[in-house]
């Protein structure tokens, strides 16, 4: 069985949608499941890896799976990955990569908002290209910061 069986899957949409607290999956789920959706998930997300700027592999995600610093969403058509970050003052729910069909991504926001609220998140952040912006204002999304990157090299 690959290493990254152990990762944690939030939610898989074509499970019930009646409680949102059973779509959130830590431990309920088989190994096989979660090595399932994870293969079945992992095009996409290697797909999105560009957009990361070169911060990681698509063996770093399985790394981050495999230890639960992410947690996979995973559709029929596309998946997510969330992280929790701590602040000094708040919690939140870090979308850091997300992947494959854009109207199935945005029918994820319940899922992640349940997520949130259930590990004790006050805040949902993400950076992304601009036109995240758009696509998730109806859910209330709205921009905060700027991000800026600068290389440093030798």
């Amino acid at each position: 069985m690959p290493p990254w069986c152990t990762s944690q899957v939030i939610a898989r949409t074509k499970r019930p949608t009646s409680d949102a607290r059973n779509r959130f999956l830590r431990d309920r789920d088989t190994m096989e499941t979660h090595v399932t959706d994870w293969e079945r998930c992992r095009p996409w997300i290697e797909a999105a890896l560009p957009y990361t700027g070169g911060t990681h592999t698509i063996q770093d995600i399985e790394a981050e799976l495999r230890c639960g610093q992410l947690a996979l969403i995973a559709g029929e058509k596309s998946a997510m990955l969330c992280e929790i970050r701590n602040y000094p003052r708040l919690r939140a729910l870090h979308i850091f990569l997300a992947g494959g069909d854009l109207t199935e991504l945005k029918s994820f926001n319940a899922i992640v908002d349940s997520a949130a609220c259930v590990t004790g998140c006050t805040r949902i952040t993400l950076a992304g290209r601009p036109g995240w912006q758009r696509a998730l204002k109806e859910f209330g999304y709205e921009p905060k910061w700027t991000v800026l990157s600068k290389e440093i090299s030798e």
